[in-house]
Formats: structure tokens, sequence, C-alpha cells
């Protein structure tokens, strides 16, 4: 990292040099830290003699030069359209033909699964895929996060331990012998399929972006502590 400074109380130039884009982001937050100029805000914290309680908070003008802004652990042009069509195409992406491609490596191993579904059961009817089981697939998607692996998993995982939740719910307030009428107890078999619904909507509202996103935040959070902020 190389630093140019000009006059004393003046916002220093900082030149980080990284091989990745997550890595120059690191880079950057660091050298920010440690050679960045220290100012003071009205939003300072001061104990009871007027000193400060927090540390001051830092500036600096930051050039970026990324080495290899593709060496990332991830398909690149994919990446990039999952990022933002204006950005795929500053990059030069064909965004039909990846689009087109995504979605026949998606429906490939969908194929997959089914035959491989096919082959575990010994038949194969349509009455198995009703409406329910549809909704099951998109509360996975919606809930685990789009365009991530991760998500996928974290989405099914959510959707097959809901049932069973609810489930011991039900039986829970089945014993504590609350409401035995028989609406009652027709209700609270319908209580599985309410969950789900309310599941995607609070995913949606709260958090669109899935648990992924989530997660991935949670990481970054601890990852860059304690320039978490």
């Amino acid at each position: 990292m190389n630093q140019e400074t000009g006059n004393e109380g003046r916002i220093p130039t900082l030149h980080v040099v990284a091989d990745t884009i997550p890595q120059a982001h690191y880079r950057a937050m660091k050298a920010v830290w440690q050679h960045g100029l220290a100012i003071r805000t009205e939003y300072d914290r001061k104990d009871a003699k007027g000193a400060y309680i927090d540390p001051p908070s830092r500036d600096a003008r930051v050039l970026i030069e990324v080495q290899n802004p593709f060496g990332e652990p991830r398909f690149p042009p994919l990446s990039f359209c999952e990022i933002g069509t204006y950005i795929a195409e500053i990059m030069g992406i064909n965004l039909t033909y990846y689009r087109v491609l995504a979605f026949g490596v998606s429906s490939f191993y969908a194929g997959v699964g089914g035959a491989l579904m096919a082959h575990y059961t010994g038949f194969v009817s349509a009455e198995a895929f009703d409406l329910l089981l549809s909704i099951n697939f998109l509360a996975m998607a919606i809930i685990g996060g789009l365009g991530s692996v991760m998500g996928s998993i974290m989405g099914a995982a959510f959707i097959l331990m809901l049932p069973e939740v609810m489930q011991s719910i039900v039986r829970f307030i089945q014993g504590l012998g609350i409401g035995q009428g028989a609406a009652f107890t027709e209700g609270l078999a319908y209580m599985k399929e309410m969950a789900i619904g309310l599941a995607i909507v609070l995913f949606l509202v709260f958090e669109p972006d899935g648990l992924a996103a989530r997660w991935r935040k949670i990481k970054a959070y601890w990852k860059l502590y304690p320039f978490s902020y």
C-alpha cells in the first residue's frame, strides 16, 4: 500500500493493491483505519470529565487497484449477471446466452433429481406432485435465497423442519386440553400449511434475500471484526 499525504490535517490519499475484489475491500478498510485522518463528530460519546469514550472516526481517499477482478471461486460471467444487468453489460457479457445457459443447467439437474426420485420410489405418479409440493419448492427458494447453493440447502432444511415443529406445537396444544371441539381440531390440521404461507410472507417482508444473505452478513461481520461497521 502506498500513501500520499498532503498538509497536516488534510485527508490522505491511499493506494490499495489486491488480487481480488473481497481482498481489496478488506485492505481498503484496514488502510483507512490505520492511516486515515482522525476526525471527531458530534456523535462521539464523552465521559463525565469530557474525555472521548469512542475511538475517532477515520477518513481517507482510497484508490483501489484489483489485479484479478475475476479471481473468485465462482463462474465470473454468471456472478456479474447475478450482481446486476447494468454491470454485466458494461463487462461485455452476453446476458441472453448466460441466462439460457443457467436455465439449461438448472433444468438438467432437476431432471437428474427426478430420475433419482423415480429410481428410489420405484414408480412415478402425477398425484404425488400436487399444489402443496409446488408451494414448498417456491418457499424453499424464497426462504433460502435465490442464486445460492447454500440458500437452496438452508431453504430445504427450513421447509422440511417447519412441519415437524408445527406438529409438535399441535400436539402440545392438544395435550393442554385447549379447544376440544371438532372445528378446533380440524383447524389445527391446517397449521402446517398456514405456517409455510406465513413464513413466505415474513421472509418477503423482513428478509427478502433469504437465509443465505443473512448468513453471508454474519460471516462478513465476524470476518471484518472489529472493523465490521
